[in-house]
């Protein structure tokens, strides 16, 4: 064992959470073990990122969810391809102020959970539609009348809100979106790293033969809860 890398960073190791798909083999999968073993109240782990004015830290929770970061109703979905080893949903569609974008195709596109990443990125052709939907100002002179934007998961929407997928800084405005075109059969595939997160709150379950994704449908905290909003077309 070594020191390094993390005698140079601020944190002390990686705790790996994805599925089997992603494991050297069934020894070195965290929740999976747990899972055998009957280790956790329930068989689910959940990621909740704070924001700077939220007053508190982020927080992984194993074994049962923090009602307290609960802010609206929870949408189950299935995972579509756990033999992946990755966290996927398939979205259906993108929605900027209630406008649907319609980039997902008839049967969706898958998206993964990624809080190693710090962005959103897709398709080329998903990710201009979007930016050219919310038309965000690098002077951020229209950042207090941008718009949620939603994805379509299950029969909801799940949205962020601008400070989310805006970084605003003394320098100007600037989106957290990146083009990445995935080539079948991985792909086209959505990445939704930590902005997601920070809406919204992810668990997810496991069990040795079945895996679900679990998801609050709105902001992060009580106080940021919003009503699901319905989709319209574009």
């Amino acid at each position: 064992m070594s020191d390094e890398p993390f005698g140079l960073l601020p944190y002390d190791g990686i705790l790996g959470l994805g599925l089997l798909g992603s494991s050297l083999g069934k020894q070195y999968n965290f929740m999976g073990n747990l899972a055998q073993e009957k280790a956790l109240k329930s068989n689910l782990f959940t990621v909740w990122l704070s924001n700077e004015d939220d007053g508190e830290d982020s927080e992984i929770t194993f074994g049962e969810m923090n009602q307290d970061h609960i802010a609206s109703n929870i949408v189950w979905q299935e995972l579509k391809r756990p033999a992946n080893g990755m966290w996927e949903v398939t979205i259906f569609d993108v929605v900027v102020a209630g406008v649907q974008l319609r980039q997902c195709g008839k049967d969706g596109m898958q998206a993964v959970l990624d809080t190693g990443t710090a962005i959103i990125a897709g398709p080329s052709a998903l990710i201009q539609a979007v930016l050219t939907q919310l038309n965000i100002q690098e002077d951020c002179s229209n950042f207090d009348s941008l718009p949620l934007l939603g994805f379509t998961i299950g029969d909801a929407i799940l949205n962020i809100e601008p400070q989310d997928y805006v970084k605003k800084t003394v320098k100007g405005c600037f989106h957290q979106f990146m083009t990445m075109d995935t080539p079948p059969p991985v792909g086209p595939v959505v990445l939704l790293g930590t902005l997601f997160f920070r809406g919204t709150t992810v668990s997810t379950t496991e069990t040795i033969y079945e895996s679900a994704l679990h998801l609050p449908s709105t902001s992060l905290t009580t106080n940021r809860a919003k009503p699901l909003s319905k989709p319209r077309s574009g």
